[in-house]
C-alpha cells in the first residue's frame, strides 16, 4: 500500500505549520513503511513535526519529520 491521506490528521498547530511544529496522527493499520523517504506526500507537513503513528498491532510509535522535498515528508523515530 501506499500513503492514504485520508488517513491522515492534523491535531494541534495547522493554522501555524511550519512556524510551530505541527501534530499529526496517520493510521497505518496496513503495516505500511513509514519510514521510507518521502513516504508522507502531503506538502502541510514540515521539518520537526510530530507523526504519531497507529501501527497494524494497534499501538502507536512517535516519529518525527527529519526532511522534506517536493512536498514529500521523510520521518525517523523519536528515540
Amino acid at each position: 500500500m501506499a500513503f492514504n491521506r485520508e488517513k491522515l490528521a492534523c491535531y494541534a498547530n495547522n493554522a501555524r505549520t511550519g512556524v510551530t511544529p505541527a501534530y499529526w496522527k496517520y493510521d497505518n493499520t496496513a503495516g505500511d513503511t513509514v519510514t521510507a523517504a518521502g513516504f508522507f506526500d502531503d506538502n502541510r507537513m514540515s521539518v520537526n513535526d510530530i507523526v504519531e503513528v497507529l501501527g497494524s498491532n494497534h499501538a502507536e510509535t512517535r516519529y518525527y519529520v527529519s526532511a522534506v522535498a517536493n512536498g514529500k515528508a521523510t520521518v525517523t523515530a523519536v528515540a
